[in-house]
């Protein structure tokens, strides 16, 4: 659905932890997809949830 544009917006939550290889929901893009930072927030546990609107052409 990524690869195919159909997402109008993104909540990714970051997790401050470091493991060496990780996996990507991104890997199989073509082109790029600019994304628009709506809001985010900080969580007291270190977690930041971010959520993006994909920019439209």
């Amino acid at each position: 659905m990524i690869k195919e544009t159909l997402i109008d917006e993104f909540y990714l939550l970051v997790v401050p932890l470091m493991m060496g290889k990780g996996r990507t929901i991104f890997k199989d893009l073509k082109e790029i997809q600019k994304l628009t930072l709506i809001e985010s927030k900080r969580f007291d546990c270190g977690l930041v949830l971010l959520h993006y609107e994909v920019k439209k052409n």
